[in-house]
């Protein structure tokens, strides 16, 4: 399942208007190509009203969605996503698990007080488009900062688009 050209477009302008917008490092040469397997790949999720209440808490820092999502993932046996959620400040590049298909957002849960994880009306993201990616991948590009518990544990997007495109 896509999403529509619509988002896409809304995604594209608030990424490259927000101050993280070199953050997937995708040469220009292949940003359109990158942003047209991201509107096939990417999937709307519904955010889950059943979280494992054992995973929040402050070792979810704001502003390491990816090392986040990637820990629990291989962790607790989570899918991992990269893509964007819809905040007050727009679309917003962002890691998150899902569960049966549902969000399970571990930073926001832990962050409830940041502006960046804060919607339109006060209340935490409900809108997440993103692609899946394997917990195999994780582990093969970045299993050794999750056991050193590294503090930048990078984003996989861009590089498992280039694996995905050859």
């Amino acid at each position: 399942m896509s999403i529509s050209k619509d988002i896409l477009n809304l995604i594209i302008h608030d990424y490259n208007s927000s101050p993280d917008n070199n953050q997937l490092s995708i040469a220009d040469t292949e940003i359109e190509k990158f942003w047209n397997w991201f509107m096939k790949n990417a999937e709307k999720y519904d955010v889950s009203k059943n979280n494992d209440e054992s995973l929040i808490g402050e070792h979810n820092i704001a502003g390491r969605c990816f090392g986040n999502s990637q820990n629990i993932a291989l962790k607790n046996n989570k899918s991992y996503h990269e893509g964007f959620m819809k905040s007050k400040m727009g679309f917003v590049l962002h890691a998150f698990n899902t569960n049966e298909n549902k969000v399970e957002d571990y930073t926001a849960l832990s962050n409830k007080d940041k502006k960046e994880f804060i919607d339109d009306n006060g209340n935490l993201p409900t809108e997440y488009y993103g692609v899946k990616i394997p917990n195999d991948f994780i582990d093969e590009h970045n299993s050794d900062g999750i056991k050193n518990n590294d503090v930048n544990i990078s984003h996989l997007i861009g590089t498992y688009f280039k694996s995905e495109s050859k």
